[in-house]
């Protein structure tokens, strides 16, 4: 007989899987994307000029002044792996994102106030830098 192969004898494949977003975002490109965006927000943060800080620190006077007030804010979510397939918490994928620990950029708003005790917490999604009296 013919080497002709019919559909019936033809090995059954499965269907591909469907594309899925937890695949679309481990692609390297979407996390090099995402590490880009997360230094770009973490330097326009350390950039922020005193005038862009006063209204939030006007709305922490008129509050009277209470401790750890909220006057910056700024998303940042690890991803679950980095470009480099590496796991990381929060500070080392701030420093793997822009070569700079969190504290550098903490320390620019520090230089921007007198009088005022600036810290910083880590609230599940974002960071808040924080207003205290000295």
């Amino acid at each position: 007989m013919s080497d002709v192969l019919y559909a019936r004898d033809a090995p059954v494949l499965p269907p591909p899987a469907p594309i899925s977003i937890e695949d679309l975002m481990n692609t390297v490109e979407v996390m090099v994307q995402k590490e880009a965006d997360d230094k770009a927000a973490l330097e326009r943060m350390g950039a922020v000029t005193a005038d862009q800080l006063r209204p939030s620190l006007v709305e922490w006077a008129i509050a009277k002044f209470p401790d750890f007030y909220e006057i910056y804010r700024i998303t940042i979510v690890p991803p679950q792996k980095c470009s480099d397939g590496a796991i990381r918490q929060m500070a080392q994928y701030i420093e793997f994102c822009s070569g700079k620990p969190f504290e550098y950029y903490v320390d620019r708003i520090r230089e921007k106030v007198t009088g005022i005790k600036i810290d910083f917490s880590n609230k599940g999604g974002y960071l808040a830098i924080l207003a205290s009296r000295v």
